[in-house]
């Protein structure tokens, strides 16, 4: 079997029988991804380490130690999913592209990255792209990561159908959340969207603080309800914007 047909039957796994039978699968279905470092190029995590390590400061310092286990959305090269199973939590992380293991890119990475996985219990990775079909699905958790996800299904999918993506986490202990805040990166004239739906722009002004803030925070407001609160954690500042991280936590 290759391993883009290993990958699908891990993410079916994970739909369909949560991330626990995945784990104990890991031997045939989940690869452990070694992080990459800047000289091995290509990932969005390692170029930025020193704020990707700002990052999980803000992030661990919030973990409640009843969250058990973690979901990492679209978790480029795994950083934030490895650093969280670090602490001894069921980790796992989804991202639709293939960057760390591509079989293009290094040779035989793929089986080597089984072998490591034998030995780990709480450390997994699925590619697997998160659609509206298939969000519904997804297994119950303690915590989300859903880092620079949103603006990308809002573009392909739609504003309408992208708050209907976030309200299924609804329940979730914790949502660690950050967006662009460049309006056009939301724009589905600069993406093929995958839908025909006529699109409103957020309104909020591009990278001013308090705008961007307020507009996300009425957006996790509007589809997760009254039961969570929503807070600014920090700022995360790469070339050309910085990201704001929140967090929505569920009210006890």
């Amino acid at each position: 079997m290759t391993p883009r047909n290993l990958a699908k039957r891990a993410g079916r796994i994970l739909i369909k029988e949560g991330p626990i039978e995945l784990i104990r699968s890991s031997g045939r279905f989940v690869y452990q991804r070694t992080p990459f470092t800047p000289e091995r190029g290509g990932a969005f995590q390692s170029k930025r380490s020193e704020q990707t390590e700002k990052r999980w400061k803000l992030i661990e310092s919030e973990l409640s130690g009843d969250d058990d286990n973690l979901l990492d959305i679209g978790c480029d090269a795994g950083v934030l999913t490895s650093k969280a199973a670090s602490t001894g939590r069921l980790a796992i992380g989804i991202d639709r592209h293939e960057v760390a293991h591509s079989q293009k890119k290094f040779p035989g990475a793929f089986e080597h990255a089984l072998n490591l996985t034998r030995d780990t219990k709480n450390l997994g990775f699925v590619n697997m792209e998160i659609t509206p079909d298939n969000v519904d699905s997804l297994p119950s958790t303690d915590v989300v990561l859903l880092l620079s996800v949103y603006h990308y299904w809002y573009r392909e999918f739609g504003k309408v159908t992208a708050e209907r993506m976030l309200s299924t986490f609804k329940g979730v202990n914790q949502i660690f959340f950050s967006s662009t805040s460049v309006k056009r990166r939301y724009d589905p004239s600069n993406y093929k969207a995958g839908t025909d739906e006529i699109e409103e722009i957020p309104d909020f002004v591009d990278r001013d603080k308090k705008s961007v803030n307020d507009y996300h925070k009425r957006v996790l407001s509007s589809t997760l309800g009254d039961d969570y609160s929503i807070r600014h954690l920090g700022d995360i500042h790469y070339e050309s914007e910085t990201r704001y991280l929140l967090l929505a936590s569920k009210k006890s």
